[in-house]
């Protein structure tokens, strides 16, 4: 009995310290998509982007060539390959902080703006994309 009391403690000793749990994480590393054309008067323009793991992402018009707003807005390709299943959106003139953000999945999804009637001429345009 003398020895087998000590074996317990031991193996009680050894056993807490084998069990606790380690984990290692990797920093997420996020991408930046920049997306810049011409918006055309009653038009509208889209871009895919591709989420490798779950996370956020920011939409920042950054650079409008007009004061007037339009429309920008966020969500999943159209099946047919063409055009973008809008979401979310906001009518903005741009600026220098994100105008649109979410929490997602992996997967593809796409960025769009258009003209909600207001623009007067085509209008040069940049789009950020921040996504993991």
């Amino acid at each position: 009995m003398r020895i087998l009391v000590p074996l317990v403690l031991l193996v009680a000793v050894l056993g807490a310290a084998c069990s606790g749990s380690s984990s290692t994480t990797s920093p997420s590393t996020t991408k930046t998509d920049t997306f810049s054309s011409i918006l055309q008067v009653r038009g509208a323009d889209y871009q895919t982007f591709s989420v490798t793991t779950a996370g956020a992402f920011t939409v920042t018009l950054t650079s409008l060539s007009t004061s007037t707003t339009v429309g920008l807005g966020v969500g999943i390709p159209n099946v047919t390959g063409r055009g973008c299943y809008v979401t979310a959106s906001i009518t903005t003139a741009g600026g220098a902080g994100a105008q649109l953000s979410a929490s997602v999945d992996p997967g593809i999804y796409c960025v769009t703006i258009y003209d909600e009637g207001r623009l007067t001429d085509r209008a040069s345009f940049s789009i950020s994309i921040v996504h993991t």
